[in-house]
């Protein structure tokens, strides 16, 4: 299972790559490096992911949670990532001045869950 969800070296030296050019410093979450995370603000997460991140309210529980209607995977990492999350999806409640940041790493021709929270 592990050498399935191992993400490629050259995916995980992009997501680096990247996250370092924008001051950035990720922590693997899992034994395979297939999960990162880190956590950013709400306006460096818009500017990289040409997004517009907002708080938005459950009606019914009144819960608040900060999300975007659309995000952008750069071009440099399109060929690594699959999906950030979570971005459009209200699923947990998160911080307003930080936001989590979850993205699918490919593993050669397969693909692995990557977190950046």
């Amino acid at each position: 299972m592990e050498a399935y969800v191992k993400p490629a070296r050259a995916s995980v030296d992009a997501v680096n790559a990247f996250l370092e050019s924008n001051g950035i410093n990720a922590t693997t979450l899992s034994p395979t490096g297939d999960w990162l995370g880190f956590s950013a603000p709400v306006s460096k997460a818009n500017e990289m992911f040409d997004a517009d991140f907002s708080v938005y309210m459950h009606a019914a529980t009144g819960r608040e949670l900060v999300r975007t209607l659309s995000y952008s995977i750069p071009s440099t990492l399109q060929e690594h990532l699959d999906i950030v999350h979570p971005t459009t999806t209200c699923v947990q409640r998160v911080v307003v001045v930080s936001v989590p940041i979850y993205l699918v790493m490919h593993s050669g021709s397969r693909r692995a869950m990557g977190v950046f929270h």
